[in-house]
């Protein structure tokens, strides 16, 4: 929601959609919360 604010205060939008953006295929690292591991390293049961 907050990038949506922000394209609009910038003027890159046209009707309901987003200009001027790029894309890309780089993906960020999935932490370790997301995955329900915690801090525990491959192998290691507690």
């Amino acid at each position: 929601m907050i990038s949506t604010i922000t394209m609009i205060r910038l003027g890159k939008t046209y009707g309901n959609l987003m200009v001027d953006v790029r894309a890309s295929k780089e993906t960020w690292p999935t932490p370790l919360w997301a995955t329900g591991r915690g801090d525990a390293a491959e192998g290691d049961e507690q």
